[in-house]
């Protein structure tokens, strides 16, 4: 494992909190958790899937991780979350740093580096062992960003017979995000929303609503000159102080060994070249004993909003047709809608997941994950690729 300077001075921090634990009477605990796994795609041809490719390897999903909480005080508890992830060489980096103060045992506020509670299984998205799959259903899950800087108020209280739960977060998000697979500078303020569970006995709902004001440094600048005549409908492509909205509902069961899950999502920016995105999954599996098989079917439609493109003449041709001048063979129009929106996507995942909990603390995860896809960079596409995985997540 490499640890880079930053790293060892994180670790040592958290040696030392542990040895002044005593002195400062502040209660420290340290839990860890690891999923080490190794996998291969069945298709040299197509694109890495989840990191992998048609080599075996190891990287794209292991991860190490220790969290450590201190009660400074009766109502004050400092939390920090340090993760070593395989694909960035295992170097170190909070994911979390946060302090919370209890008002009593309903209400607690949270400020620092929060996680975001946008899915059903945010809060345990780095730990494997917590969840059934392998991994968490892609085509939901992967979006480009989980935490902020900000703060996150909790509330949970009983409700007849339902146990509830309602979180408020606001804050900001100021980094790099994937856009159009080149990591982008990008800020989202005044990020705000709730969320909202609700829990009986084997049955759980949740919702979510989340907005924010994006800004994102691509640069369409090039095209600017194509809406002369409407330079309103090239601002509206400009990614700047843009509403962003995400949105979630879903459901579990876990019934008499039986597990069933539903979870969909649905997120955009306002008049911007960035897609509209639905995504969600179902899985249902059955427990033997100590092994579960499970069966996740899943979808992701990310498509363009390009009415912004009748503010650029009809007749504006960009290339002539080299066969006959008076033709053109490519209109601006179809450029911009084609080359400068993000690309629109649909596909469909169906993944089978073996679990096997050989010891209280780990689990063996077998899955196989075939993705098709039906549109591929705006076009109809037949592509597909799938990917073996095997591996091991415990806690500790």
């Amino acid at each position: 494992m490499k640890l880079n300077r930053n790293s060892l001075l994180i670790a040592g921090s958290i040696v030392a909190l542990g040895m002044t634990s005593t002195n400062a009477s502040a209660e420290v605990r340290i839990n860890g958790f690891a999923s080490i796994y190794g996998g291969i795609t069945t298709d040299s041809d197509q694109d890495k899937l989840f990191g992998y490719d048609d080599d075996v390897a190891f990287n794209p999903e292991s991860l190490f991780g220790l969290q450590v909480s201190a009660d400074i005080s009766e109502k004050l508890t400092a939390t920090a979350q340090l993760l070593a992830r395989g694909e960035n060489d295992y170097d170190a980096d909070f994911e979390w740093a946060y302090l919370t103060y209890s008002f009593n045992d309903e209400m607690s506020l949270s400020a620092g580096r929060i996680r975001i509670p946008l899915f059903m299984y945010s809060e345990y998205l780095d730990v494997g062992y917590a969840y059934p799959w392998a991994r968490t259903p892609q085509a939901v899950y992967d979006v480009n960003f989980n935490n902020m800087d900000g703060l996150r108020f909790n509330y949970a209280t009983s409700l007849g017979m339902w146990d509830a739960e309602l979180q408020a977060v606001y804050g900001k998000f100021d980094g790099d995000l994937n856009i159009g697979g080149v990591p982008t500078a990008s800020t989202l303020e005044n990020f705000a929303g709730l969320s909202l569970d609700l829990t009986y006995d084997w049955f759980s709902v949740r919702a979510s609503y989340y907005a924010t004001s994006v800004t994102i440094g691509a640069d369409v600048s090039a095209i600017q000159p194509f809406f002369a005549l409407e330079p309103e409908k090239y601002n509206d492509l400009v990614i700047e102080e843009d509403t962003g909205t995400f949105g979630g509902i879903g459901a579990t069961v876990d019934y008499n060994d039986w597990i069933l899950g539903v979870e969909w999502v649905t997120y955009t920016v306002d008049d911007s070249i960035i897609q509209t995105t639905d995504a969600g999954y179902v899985t249902i599996g059955k427990r033997f004993d100590s092994s579960t098989i499970i069966y996740t079917y899943s979808f992701l439609e990310a498509t363009n909003d390009t009415s912004a493109v009748s503010g650029i003449p009809s007749t504006l041709c960009l290339a002539p047709n080299p066969a006959d001048p008076t033709q053109c063979a490519l209109l601006a129009r179809d450029f911009v809608a084609n080359d400068v929106f993000l690309a629109e996507v649909e596909n469909d995942n169906h993944s089978v997941t073996y679990r096997w909990d050989f010891n209280p603390a780990a689990a063996l995860k077998f899955d196989y994950t075939y993705k098709e896809y039906s549109l591929r960079d705006n076009l109809p596409s037949d592509d597909s690729q799938g990917v073996f995985t095997v591996g091991v997540d415990l806690v500790f």
